[in-house]
């Protein structure tokens, strides 16, 4: 059987992250989409990924069709594990994997290490590979949770590898923050996405037209809203993209986020299409010359990270702490340490409403 690697990717961000390391690192590589229902074009970007023949294969894991155990989410976690050897050779092909990138830690990512290092009699190298901010805060040390610690003891016993070292591909290694109690392995450098030689490449992937260019000055990039915030949260969150739609007027546009399906703000205007990756709409788009906004948003300051462009960024997570959980002291100082890989007077983290209108009433002025 020939070597090579394989790839797991469940969102589009991920997906632009594996083909931009396999063009760039030269890999031999089958690339599995892991379909959890979130997104309806997956068959078309599959098809899409086969045509540019990057990949030796590219397969679709639907996890509703070989997970679904029962309801309840610890017992189908069991059982899942219990069948391992049954459900993963319905998807991965019949290859000696001598490596394998992943981002998370699903379910469909836990039994494929798992079905690796009990199945072939040599040890498969795992990496973890870039999948945004969340990729920065230590994560991808702590990828168990502790229900699924207790469940592989019980199955696996002393095989059941909780405390594997995975090596890294970041593109930024620098803003890592490792938990100072665990070993974090090797961080290896993804270089920046070479516009000029891969956009094409991206845009045919995921069927970019120039009617989705944002001609708009502001991008105010939404998160979902009942998710992320408490209910004091999100009264204030809305009230704010009031007023920014007042002092913006036709200047702002929104782009909204992949989980949220609802138009919750009517008097703004939204992204044409919120189906294709806003990497791909901000690649295609004059985004230097721009103004982003988001409360902790990864497409932020993915512009900087994926492509080395600097449009102004305004973050506003430290308006939200103490509405929302997610605004906590290690992200705002994640975030603070971002802002030193920027030019001076292009970042933003105001700490009050009235400092960030003050902020806007600046940029307005630059702006005429």
């Amino acid at each position: 059987m020939d070597k090579r690697t394989c790839i797991f990717a469940s969102t589009k961000y991920q997906i632009m992250n594996a083909v931009h390391l396999v063009i760039t690192r030269e890999l031999v590589a089958d690339l599995y989409l892991i379909d959890e229902g979130i997104y309806t074009d997956c068959h078309t970007i599959i098809e899409n990924i086969r045509r540019k023949k990057i990949f030796q294969n590219v397969i679709l894991v639907k996890t509703t069709d070989i997970l679904n155990y029962s309801m309840h989410k610890s017992l189908n976690s069991f059982l899942c594990y219990i069948n391992y050897r049954k459900i993963v050779p319905l998807y991965l092909l019949p290859y000696l994997y001598n490596t394998m990138l992943f981002c998370t830690n699903s379910i469909i990512e836990r039994l494929t290490r798992f079905y690796l290092i009990e199945t072939y009699d040599y040890s498969p190298k795992f990496i973890m590979f870039d999948e945004g901010v969340g990729s920065y805060f230590g994560n991808m040390e702590q990828i168990h949770t502790r229900g699924d610690k207790f469940l592989r003891k019980v199955i696996f016993k002393k095989k059941e590898n909780s405390n594997h070292i995975f090596d890294k591909f970041l593109y930024v290694p620098e803003l890592y923050v490792h938990n100072e109690d665990s070993a974090y392995g090797n961080i290896m450098k993804i270089p920046p996405i070479n516009l000029d030689t891969e956009l094409d490449v991206f845009n045919d992937i995921f069927e970019f037209q120039d009617k989705y260019k944002i001609d708009e000055k502001v991008i105010f990039i939404d998160l979902p809203s009942d998710r992320v915030f408490n209910e004091n949260g999100k009264k204030k969150y809305y009230n704010i993209i009031e007023k920014l739609e007042t002092f913006w007027k036709s200047e702002l546009v929104m782009k909204k986020h992949p989980s949220d399906k609802k138009k919750k703000h009517l008097n703004i205007k939204y992204c044409e299409c919120s189906d294709i990756p806003f990497e791909i709409i901000i690649g295609n788009s004059d985004v230097n010359n721009k103004i982003l906004i988001s409360v902790f948003s990864t497409a932020t300051i993915t512009p900087k990270i994926l492509f080395n462009q600097e449009p102004k960024v305004i973050l506003l997570c430290k308006i939200f702490q103490g509405y929302s959980k997610e605004c906590n002291e290690k992200v705002i100082k994640f975030f603070e340490k971002v802002n030193e890989l920027y030019h001076a007077e292009k970042y933003y983290i105001p700490e009050t409403e009235n400092e960030l209108f003050e902020i806007l009433d600046k940029l307005k002025v630059e702006r005429k």
